[in-house]
């Protein structure tokens, strides 16, 4: 069976009854400018072939600066309320546990998601997994690795400064908690 949510594509071997399994979802990182799923199969496929019990969706977003903020969590939603009411009935799998992931961009991506979920009150996930999440997008104060990132060789403040103003056009990371 194949299923697409956007541009997410899901192969799955399914039978005529329906399987308990965990899903994990995963939001890449990338500096909300860049990269894709495809990006970080690495290891998402380490992941899969590791986990028999698990099946792993990598929801891919359409990325800033040509689509600001809201757009990707709004993406994000789509593939995250796919997998809570069309799982069982497209791909005979039930979700036992539900796990986001996510790193950088994808760490807030992942706890926007989070956020989401409890105020539309639809499954919570049972845990999130954040790597190194871009949880504070305010320019108004330094965070430890915003002041890190001064002085880092990979990572510049400047090159920050230019995914975060190519992200966030409006909406305020004060006081909007979908941003920070």
């Amino acid at each position: 069976t194949q299923a697409f949510v956007g541009s997410v594509r899901c192969v799955q071997e399914t039978g005529s009854e329906v399987v308990q399994k965990n899903i994990i979802v995963h939001l890449h990182g990338g500096g909300f400018v860049g990269l894709s799923s495809m990006s970080h199969q690495n290891y998402l496929r380490k992941w899969a072939l590791s986990m028999p019990d698990c099946i792993v969706f990598s929801i891919d977003y359409r990325l800033a600066p040509q689509y600001c903020y809201p757009t990707a969590i709004d993406d994000i939603w789509q593939g995250y309320y796919w997998i809570l009411t069309q799982c069982r009935q497209q791909l005979k799998i039930q979700p036992k546990s539900i796990i986001v992931s996510g790193d950088s961009a994808g760490g807030n991506f992942s706890m926007a998601l989070t956020l989401r979920a409890i105020r539309c009150h639809v499954r919570i996930p049972d845990a999130v997994i954040l790597g190194y999440p871009a949880l504070n997008l305010s320019l108004k104060s330094f965070s430890p690795s915003l002041l890190v990132a001064v002085d880092d060789y990979l990572l510049r403040f400047t090159f920050l400064l230019t995914c975060i103003n190519s992200y966030v056009k409006e909406g305020d990371p004060c006081t909007d908690p979908y941003l920070s």
